[in-house]
């Protein structure tokens, strides 16, 4: 596990720097271009069908890694075009961290480490929902992953963080009642991790 991190830091930390002055060019516009795939029939629609909604929930994480497990809550922001077609924004962030324990030797002894680490993530998604109040849902997008690891050993502390970004897909359902839906979801994206989201989560329009 620490040579995993220690390997994949080197090759992002080098990208972050030149990639920080155009996340939010990039989060511009692929808002736009979500708002632009959300809307193939947005033209023959009052603008009065267009409603806002926020989703919370929690995250469940699958990766390749059996030791990266943190525990993610989420909260999107979205907009319904017309009864099918949205626009979301997701963020998601840790509440509790995936913790690692093993032993090493340095020049500081022997002794047990302990490596914590969380994820936080950012996304912009086209969204398609089935008609009725029990509908599928599917979507694409993009997401941008960081990781967060603290290093413990004896007096010694270190921090790294690293990013990963890309196109992301899923698929859901949901069921519709009133001015509420209930969501389950799975979005997939490749990278460092390989990282697999289901999720479960409470909409409400408004």
């Amino acid at each position: 596990m620490k040579k995993y991190f220690a390997f994949n830091t080197s090759i992002f930390n080098s990208n972050n720097q030149r990639m920080k002055g155009f996340k939010i060019k990039k989060f511009i516009t692929l808002g736009c271009f979500s708002l632009a795939l959300s809307t193939p029939a947005f033209a023959s629609q009052e603008t009065s069908n267009i409603t806002s909604y926020i989703v919370a929930g929690l995250i469940n994480l699958d990766s390749n890694d059996a030791t990266f497990k943190p525990h993610n809550y989420f909260i999107s922001l979205g907009l319904d075009l017309n009864e099918n077609f949205a626009a979301e924004f997701q963020y998601s962030g840790s509440y509790k961290k995936s913790t690692v324990n093993y032993d090493i030797t340095t020049t500081l002894g022997t002794g047990t480490a302990t490596q914590s680490s969380s994820l936080k993530t950012l996304g912009i998604y086209a969204v398609y929902r089935s008609g009725g109040d029990l509908y599928a849902k599917a979507k694409v997008g993009y997401l941008e992953e960081t990781y967060n690891n603290n290093y413990d050993f004896k007096i010694s502390h270190s921090k790294s963080s690293t990013s990963d970004s890309g196109l992301a897909g899923g698929i859901g359902a949901g069921y519709k009642f009133g001015q509420s839906r209930i969501e389950l979801e799975y979005i997939a994206k490749s990278g460092p991790l390989d990282l697999r989201y289901l999720s479960l989560g409470y909409l409400l329009s408004f």
